[in-house]
Formats: structure tokens, C-alpha cells, sequence
């Protein structure tokens, strides 16, 4: 079957949209741009010269369809500093993610799976793994996605019995690619990129294909476990773990990787193990501290959004809290957010009550300044009863372990991004 034609790329599109619906926020706009409405007014004839372009050769035998430049933005990161994300354009953005689809497809037919896995899934992998008095190795792969050799990663995509246009798209794709800062014009202002650019799909597919290889070969040997570029290897000794730590550096070199020596360090259980969010104890799970601030930004941002709907003279008010608390409930049930899955593991009710308080100051701050009473009681959106929910469903669907062998329950896994993990961001092309 042919990924590029109007037809499956129509497909890609309906997909995008309904992501972008369910996490209540609009598809990313480019350096063209152009906005997903605009788009969509000629959905079919765009969809149709793309697909026409794809299909067509230039001069030099590539495909003739021309990848823009890709918006480069910064984004606050939680331990200070920013984290840069890359946006293409909507026709990009669609043709990209036919892409990853047909290499992610590939990769399932050789039995590698490139497809993301929820945290919430690692994390109870990592926690079945866990035996009193156990050390754990935690490091992570220095500037990650900037380190991998682009040029290497595209050329494995040879091996993958992907459909015959998506190799020479990706391989026109690394060529020209290129960023474009916000405010900037003119091409010769456009910089080039080193490695994956985060934030695009395509990206995510090629950093899993680059490392399945790793991942297979540590599992193999030992209590293994990776989100993106964040690894615990789950050991019984120091010495143990110091031999890991040797392996594990000498098998990222060979893939043109480096670990990150600041990252790397040794935890005992006992002592608590940082890893994902969480700390983790051999009886108990905490949330690690600061995280429940980034979840509170987000129903900041929902409530800011709301009052400067509320603002408006013509503001419909009731739609604008109706839709308002609709946006919140998604947010709590992981309909918009993969936070309270991830985080249905803590045991903390503390921390739930706390961002509880908080969240309800803030709806009530939004009901004051529409002139309308705010829910009470069991009325109001509870963090702290999700997250519990979450748990004892949970607990009551989790097989025993001791009908599953250590690293039995978890499959080898892709990385995420789009407003889940360390490479998602707001701004971030849907993936």
C-alpha cells in the first residue's frame, strides 16, 4: 500500500486533528504560517499536490516535494535553562508523519518496536524489577538527540522494508534540513541542524531505530530499562553496577553517543531512586519535588486561557465554564496528558491534596471573575481522587509477579513526544 497517496495522507491528517482535539490545543503553525483552518478550507486539493509532488522526480532523481525550513522555539525547562524545539510546516508536518508511520510500520514487520510506550508502563517494568537492597545505575545520553549521526540512523532505514518513496523523502529530508528562529526571514538566515531536531515526530522513530540495537543487547544481559535518553540498569552490587557502567559506555561510543557524567550516578533503594518523576523506596512511591508545580502550570495555562476568553464584551460566559471545566477534567482523567497514569504509581496522597487545593483556588478565582458560584463539595475536580482511581484500578488489573520472569512484561519501547516526556513541548508537531 502506498503511504503518499491523497488518500492515506487524508488518513494522517484526520489522525492529527483528532490528537490536537483531544488535547484541546490547536495543530502547531510553522514558519509559513499557515494554520490548520486555513489548511483545511482546501484540505483536499493540498493533500493532492503533495501527494502529487512526492510522486514526481526532479532533475536529479529526488522527489520533487521541497521540505521548508523548520521554526526553531525555546522553552523553559523545569531545572532552568531552555529546551528547543523544532515545527514544521502543516504540508511538512503531514508528510513527515506518513513517514514515521511507514518506518515505524517497517521496523514492527523485523519485530522492533518504535512505537511509543506510556511512562506509566516503564515505570511498572522498572518497579517489577526491584528487589530489596537493590542498586540502581541511573545515567542519561549527554545532548541526545543533537549527537545522533543523522546521516547513519537514515541510512538504516535502507534495511526496513519501508515503502519505496520514504527512503529517498528521508534521505532529501536530512539534506536540506535546516532552522529558522522566530521573528527571523530569508533563507540565508536559516542555520543548519546538528543530529535529530526534537519535536518532530520523524525524529522520535529514528532515535529508537538508532538505539533498538543497544536495547537489545543490554536486556539481554541485565535488569535494563530506557525513556528516550534517561536509563536505569537495576543491579545487586556496586561492582556490579561499575561493570554495567563500563559496558553500557563502551556500546554508546560505538553509536557515535556519549554518556553524561554529571547524570551518571549509583542510588540505593533504601535510600530512594530518582527515575521518571518519581522516587522509588522499596515500600513506597514519592513524587519528585517540583513536579507537582509543572502540573499546576498547565491548569494555569487552562485558566488563563479561559480568562481572557471572559474578557471579551461578547463572551459567552457559561460556554466559556463549561468548556473551562471540560478542559480540567481531561487534564485529571489523561484524556489531554499522560501525568496522572504516570503518576498513579506515588503513594504520596499529600502531594495530590496540596495540588488539589491549589487547582480549586484557581477555579474558584476564574468563577469570581465571571460573576458565577463555584462548584463545592464533591462537585469539584479532584486530583487526588483521580490519582487514587488510577491506583486501585491499577492494583486490581496487575498481573502477579510471579507469574512473569524479570524483564518478561516489557517489550522493547519507543520514545515519545508531543506533550509526553523530555522532548515534548506545547509547541511540538503531534506525534
Amino acid at each position: 500500500m502506498n503511504p503518499y497517496t491523497a488518500e492515506s495522507l487524508e488518513q494522517i491528517w484526520t489522525g492529527l486533528q483528532r490528537k490536537s482535539a483531544r488535547s484541546r490545543r490547536n495543530l502547531p503553525v510553522g514558519p509559513d504560517g499557515s494554520r490548520a483552518e486555513v489548511f483545511a478550507r482546501n484540505l483536499r486539493a493540498n493533500l493532492r499536490e503533495i501527494a502529487r509532488l512526492v510522486d514526481r522526480t526532479d532533475r536529479t532523481g529526488e522527489p520533487a516535494h521541497t521540505f521548508a525550513p523548520l521554526l526553531r522555539m525555546e522553552r523553559p525547562k523545569r531545572s532552568g535553562g531552555a529546551r528547543i524545539i523544532h515545527i514544521p510546516r502543516l504540508r511538512d508536518q503531514v508528510l513527515l508523519r506518513a513517514m514515521y508511520e511507514d518506518v515505524v510500520s517497517a521496523a514492527a514487520r523485523q519485530g522492533v518496536s518504535l512505537r511509543t510506550q506510556s511512562p506509566s508502563r516503564l515505570l511498572e517494568c522498572f518497579r517489577a524489577d526491584l528487589t530489596p537492597g537493590a542498586l540502581v545505575l541511573r545515567t542519561d545520553v549527554r545532548d541526545f538527540f543533537a549527537s545522533v549521526p543523522r546521516e547513519r540512523v537514515v541510512a538504516c532505514v535502507a534495511s526496513l522494508p519501508t515503502a519505496p518513496r520514504t527512503g529517498p523523502l528521508l534521505a532529501k529530508w536530512s539534506e536540506t534540513l535546516r532552522a529558522r528562529n522566530q521573528w527571523m526571514t530569508g533563507r540565508d538566515r536559516d542555520a543548519p541542524i546538528t543530529g535529530l531536531p526534537p519535536g518532530v515526530s520523524i525524529s522520535s522513530c529514528l532515535a529508537e531505530l538508532w538505539m533498538s540495537g543497544l536495547d537489545a543487547e543490554m536486556r539481554d544481559r541485565t535488569a535494563y530499562h530506557r525513556f528516550v535518553d534517561d536509563i536505569a540498569i537495576i543491579c545487586t552490587s556496586e561492582s556490579s553496577a561499575s561493570q554495567e557502567l563500563d559496558c553500557l559506555s563502551s556500546r554508546i561510543r560505538t553509536l557515535g553517543l556519549e554518556l553524561s557524567p554529571a547524570k551518571t550516578s549509583i542510588h540505593r533503594l533504601e535510600s530512594g531512586v530518582p527515575w521518571l518523576g518519581l522516587v522509588h523506596f522499596g515500600d513506597r512511591v514519592l513524587i519528585e519535588a517540583g513536579r507537582t508545580n509543572s502540573w499546576l502550570r498547565r491548569f494555569a495555562s487552562i485558566r488563563q486561557r479561559a480568562g481572557e476568553a471572559l474578557a471579551l464584551h461578547d463572551a459567552n460566559k457559561d460556554e466559556i465554564l463549561t468548556d473551562f471545566h471540560r478542559a480540567i477534567r481531561a487534564e485529571i482523567t489523561g484524556r489531554s496528558s499522560s501525568r496522572p497514569a504516570w503518576y498513579a504509581a506515588t503513594t504520596d496522597d499529600a502531594a495530590w491534596r496540596d495540588l488539589d487545593r491549589s487547582l480549586h483556588a484557581i477555579i474558584r478565582s476564574l468563577h469570581r471573575q465571571a460573576g458565577a458560584p463555584p462548584p463545592t463539595g464533591r462537585r469539584l475536580p479532584s486530583i487526588h481522587r483521580a490519582i487514587r482511581a488510577r491506583l486501585r484500578a491499577t492494583q486490581h488489573s496487575a498481573p502477579s509477579k510471579a507469574d512473569q520472569g524479570q524483564r518478561a512484561r516489557c517489550p522493547s519501547t519507543g520514545a515519545t513526544n508531543a506533550d509526553q516526556g523530555r522532548i515534548a513541548s506545547d509547541g511540538a508537531e503531534p506525534s
